[in-house]
């Protein structure tokens, strides 16, 4: 085909333009699909950050509650009638009905605060006995008859509270609950919040600790995004999709999101856990 000068110009031209057009489009394709990640990215930030501060909010109100019922009467009650013989020097009260006082509170405690799977009052003595406990058995709030209390000094939260300050609170990982040596079935995801117990010279007399059931927390993280994975400190699931992943920890078998993810690995290393991963595969 010949072309005239004219036509060739005109011939050339569009080509020019047809090439800008495709490079500007390659461009601004490029540059929306990287606005389009990063804002993504943002809203997945922002919900992660809003689902930690639900969380957040549930932990605090814990350690609030526990403060608060390790300064209620009777826990100093009880201490000052067990240093008198059974008799409080203060009031005249006798231990049993600082007990009873105390079991009381506990049991309003647990009727108000659905979440909530057991309340406690721990002393030194019987290596970590339990002195009054209320729990929460298929919906009710029960007390624990004085038979059937047991001893904790075995118990991690126990022995990390013992030697705390005053003032100080303990928190624990979220794991399965225990009674008796045992892991309840069914699978019941806690939080274990405990503070320590001073006598009126100072010295440790016990723990208040109440435990705070975490699956509802879990599970409502995952109907929102079934996606979603939460983990512990080291890398173990916690919350997930396929439920035989979680807990491994606690029932020998150990699942951690790195072994799946390897690029994760350097985040659970000392020191690394607050920093923020971000990794994205074209």
């Amino acid at each position: 085909m010949k072309l005239n000068l004219g036509a060739k110009i005109s011939l050339l031209v569009s080509i020019l333009v047809l090439f800008s057009a495709g490079t500007v489009g390659f461009f601004f394709v490029k540059k929306e699909k990287a606005n389009l990640r990063q804002i993504t990215l943002n809203e997945i930030k922002k919900e992660v950050q809003s689902q930690g501060s639900m969380i957040n909010e549930s932990v605090m109100e814990l350690v609030n509650d526990v403060r608060f019922l390790s300064k209620t009467p009777p826990i100093q009650g009880i201490i000052r009638a067990r240093f008198g013989n059974g008799i409080d020097p203060l009031d005249g009260s006798t231990e049993e009905v600082w007990r009873e006082r105390l079991t009381t509170i506990l049991v309003g405690f647990l009727g108000e605060k659905n979440k909530y799977l057991h309340a406690r009052y721990i002393g030194i003595a019987g290596n970590g006995k339990e002195i009054v406990r209320a729990d929460r058995v298929s919906g009710q709030v029960v007390t624990v008859e004085a038979q059937n209390l047991q001893s904790k000094g075995h118990r991690n939260y126990f022995k990390s509270t013992i030697v705390l300050k005053k003032g100080e609170v303990y928190l624990s990982p979220i794991n399965l609950n225990r009674e008796f040596g045992g892991i309840d079935i069914p699978h019941t995801p806690v939080i274990r919040v405990a503070v320590p117990v001073h006598d009126f010279k100072g010295k440790i007399f016990g723990v208040v600790a109440v435990n705070m059931k975490f699956g509802e927390i879990l599970n409502s993280l995952l109907k929102k995004n079934p996606a979603l994975r939460v983990v512990d400190q080291s890398g173990n699931y916690i919350a997930h999709k396929n439920t035989e992943l979680t807990f491994g920890f606690d029932l020998g078998k150990t699942h951690k999101i790195q072994d799946s993810f390897p690029v994760l690995a350097n985040q659970f290393e000392k020191g690394n856990s607050n920093k923020e991963f971000i990794e994205i595969n074209d």
